[in-house]
C-alpha cells in the first residue's frame, strides 16, 4: 500500500510506498499540501505508486526472451513433436528465469545452471510429484541450445 502523509513543519506531501524489488521507500512528493492542484497530483501519484505494487513486472520480458525465442525454435526445430518438446521445456525454463529475475542472455552464468539441475529436480508440481533428473538435463541442454543462439545473435 502507498500511502500519503504530512510531516510536522512541512508543506509538502510525503509518500511511503514498495517498489517492485520489495524496497520501502519514503519521499518528498515536492507537491504542496496546501494548494488542492498538488494534493489531486498526489493523489494521483499515491495510486499510481499503489498500483505498481501489485503489478507484476515480467522478468522475462519480451526484449530479452520471449521475443526471439519461440522464433528460433520455430526455425530450428525439423518436427511438430520435437516442437511440441522444446516448447513445454522452455516454459519450465522461463518460469525459473523469472523467479530468478534473469532479464537476458549476458546475466546466466555456469552456477545459475547448476542452480536450475537443483531447483528442478526438487521443485513439487501441482501433482506433488517431481521430475527426474534426466529431464532437468535435457531442459538444461535445451537452455544451453538457447544461450547459444544468444551468443550468435
Amino acid at each position: 500500500m502507498a500511502y500519503l502523509y504530512r510531516k510536522q513543519r512541512s508543506p509538502f506531501w510525503y509518500i511511503q510506498y514498495i517498489d517492485a524489488d520489495k524496497v520501502k521507500h519514503d519521499k518528498s512528493t515536492g507537491l504542496r499540501a496546501d494548494d488542492p492542484n498538488d494534493t489531486i497530483k498526489a493523489k494521483v501519484l499515491r495510486a499510481e505508486l499503489e498500483t505498481g505494487e501489485y503489478r507484476k513486472i515480467p522478468v522475462v520480458n519480451s526484449a530479452a526472451w520471449d521475443h526471439w525465442v519461440p522464433k528460433f525454435f520455430e526455425r530450428h526445430c525439423p518436427t511438430k513433436a520435437t516442437f511440441d518438446r522444446y516448447e513445454d521445456a522452455w516454459k519450465w525454463i522461463a518460469l525459473w528465469l523469472q523467479r530468478k529475475r534473469i532479464n537476458s542472455p549476458r546475466q546466466m552464468t555456469y552456477r545459475l545452471g547448476i542452480e536450475y539441475l537443483d531447483w528442478r529436480t526438487t521443485f513439487k508440481k501441482c501433482t506433488g510429484k517431481i521430475v527426474g533428473r534426466n529431464t532437468a538435463i535435457l531442459e538444461l541442454k535445451l537452455l544451453s541450445l538457447v544461450m547459444g543462439e544468444a551468443v550468435r545473435m
